[in-house]
């Protein structure tokens, strides 16, 4: 049974990242660049912020199965630049141009800590069901084609034009995206579940 901190304490972090994604949101409009909206890390913080508040652990499961590997390798990527000054995989050097600006670059450090405090959370709520991986396939199908349809290809939103990272695929890359992402949905969830199942 939770306590009266342990709510507290959960309603402050749904609050925080609810409101960090609402932030991410209005700044892509305020900057008139409305493909980014489209962003699965900015919807994902908004649905685990609301799953949180909610005290709904498939809900928030649901956007891990789909943010956790990409935030983990973008995190990666970032603490080498910031520690080494150079390049590994090229996904976060964008953070370091110098046109940009503090807010955009304080949105985007949601990269770090969006899933320790997800998992924070899991691990007091456990989870109840094992199969939120069927709102992860929905979402993503849905997602994929709202932004390959409404965005542009020099943006690559959500990386469905072309890989964000610098690997050659022999199919065509439709297919290598669905089924990265499907595999990633999946090898997540398991993990989840096995970790952290009531």
């Amino acid at each position: 049974m939770q306590s009266e901190n342990h709510k507290k304490l959960y309603n402050a972090v749904g609050i925080f990242l609810l409101i960090w994604g609402v932030l991410a949101i209005g700044n892509a409009l305020y900057m008139k660049e409305f493909g980014l909206i489209l962003w699965q890390c900015y919807i994902g913080l908004i649905v685990i912020g609301f799953g949180i508040i909610k005290r709904n652990s498939s809900l928030i499961g649901s956007q891990l199965n789909i943010i956790a590997i990409p935030l983990i390798l973008w995190t990666i990527d970032f603490l080498y630049y910031l520690i080494t000054s150079n390049s590994l995989w090229g996904i976060s050097d964008y953070f370091f141009v110098e046109n940009r600006t503090l807010l955009s670059n304080l949105i985007t450090l949601q990269h770090v800590f969006t899933i320790p405090l997800a998992l924070f959370v899991v691990y007091n709520l456990r989870f109840e069901r094992k199969d939120f991986w069927k709102i992860s396939m929905i979402q993503l199908v849905i997602i994929y084609f709202l932004s390959y349809l409404l965005t542009s290809r020099e943006d690559n939103i959500n990386c469905v034009f072309e890989p964000c990272l610098n690997i050659n695929f022999q199919f065509p890359y439709a297919i290598t995206w669905f089924s990265l992402s499907f595999l990633m949905v999946f090898l997540t969830n398991y993990l989840l579940v096995y970790l952290f199942k009531r």
